[in-house]
């Protein structure tokens, strides 16, 4: 099942395990292995090019949590919470911008890693974001069971009936 395999190699990377990936796979996988056609055919200098590049290679790793967002926001849009997406949005944005702060300057003891840090910040700050969508979506998901626990349990003649 390609759906298990999607899940599998997920839960593998991780791990450390291969790194074949849907991005790998793609016309982008040759940005991320090395080569970099794409940023050929724009035409900048290439001293900008060497920061295209490193941008791009760290951000197309870190795309999962992207994806994640995507699929959180859309359930809580669904469900008519679009303050939940708007409030960690905000929240991950300031992230984002201290975290740009400290790891493209090196401020705070960290290094200074210009470009790749901006990068970073970006995907820590998506995790971050992640994270706090999770904490709304339990909270969420606990209310909901709760609620459907209370629905499908009922009483006919004296006898509980839970479906």
């Amino acid at each position: 099942c390609s759906i298990g395999l999607a899940i599998a190699v997920l839960a593998w990377q991780p791990l450390g395990g291969p790194r074949l990936t849907a991005v790998d796979a793609s016309p982008l996988g040759s940005l991320v292995s090395g080569s970099s056609p794409l940023f050929d055919v724009v035409g900048h200098a290439q001293s900008m090019r060497v920061h295209e590049i490193a941008y791009a290679r760290i951000m197309l790793r870190g795309t999962f949590p992207v994806v994640l967002m995507v699929a959180f926001s859309t359930y809580f849009a669904g469900r008519g919470k679009t303050r939940i997406v708007l409030g960690v949005t905000v929240v991950a944005t300031v992230l984002n911008v201290i975290l740009d702060w400290v790891l493209i300057f090196g401020k705070l003891g960290v290094p200074a890693l210009g470009t790749a840090g901006a990068a970073y910040a970006t995907i820590l700050s998506q995790i971050g974001r992640v994270a706090r969508t999770v904490v709304h979506f339990a909270e969420t998901f606990t209310s909901v069971m709760g609620l459907a626990a209370q629905v499908v349990d009922f009483k006919v003649g004296g006898m509980s009936f839970v479906a």
